[in-house]
């Protein structure tokens, strides 16, 4: 299954965007919002966090013991 903001939801989230007359809008979910705001706006940071996740799932899915 996988995880997408329909098609009538991004259409109403792009008019409310341009009846406040938003520049630029991001429409998705959490936390790929988040990780992508954090890469944008902070990328030190962004790609801390995506080191410790990454690691993580690694650690979980690929370390056998």
């Amino acid at each position: 299954m996988q995880k997408r903001v329909s098609s009538e939801r991004c259409a109403e989230l792009t008019i409310i965007a341009a009846s406040h007359n938003l520049k630029e809008a991001w429409i998705s979910y959490q936390p790929v919002l988040l990780v992508m705001y954090l890469l944008q706006y902070m990328p030190f940071r962004g790609f801390w966090l995506m080191d410790k996740v990454l690691y993580f799932i690694y650690s979980i899915f690929f370390i056998s013991y």
